[in-house]
């Protein structure tokens, strides 16, 4: 496999946060040889925002959020902004909506649009269940 062939592991529709939007993000759960998941948003023709369809690392955005682990604090979606370019203005929230959907934040039940960051046994459980998944085949 080439560095830029991944397979598919999981993927899916996860609805739009924001208090007033009835949308949903299109997204692939995907792993690559070396054994590590990353997640894509995918663009289709009723997409509305302007998101990355960037592959970006599981790795990646647990240390975005790992020192809000345990803390039962909520976060908003500002922690994956510096995933993204400055082009892709909606990118961090969508995300948000993705890894909710995947179950690893939760909604702040008191602040909906916020979120609580699931604990480092959920991450792990979720990468040991994808990475363990056979999954298609796929060039970026």
């Amino acid at each position: 496999m080439a560095n830029d062939e991944y397979t598919l592991v999981d993927g899916g529709e996860a609805p739009k946060i924001a208090k007033h939007s009835k949308g949903k993000v299109n997204f692939d759960v995907l792993k690559n040889q070396s054994e590590k998941l990353f997640i894509r948003m995918i663009h289709t023709e009723e997409d509305k925002g302007t998101f990355s369809d960037k592959i970006i690392s599981l790795s990646d955005i647990y240390n975005c959020v790992r020192q809000h682990m345990g803390i039962n604090q909520s976060i908003s979606a500002q922690p994956f902004k510096k995933l993204f370019s400055d082009g892709d203005k909606d990118s961090h929230s969508f995300l948000a909506a993705v890894l909710r959907k995947i179950g690893l934040l939760k909604k702040d039940p008191d602040k909906p649009t916020k979120h609580l960051v699931k604990e480092h046994a959920e991450w792990s459980q979720f990468e040991a269940e994808m990475l363990a998944t056979e999954g298609i085949p796929r060039t970026k």
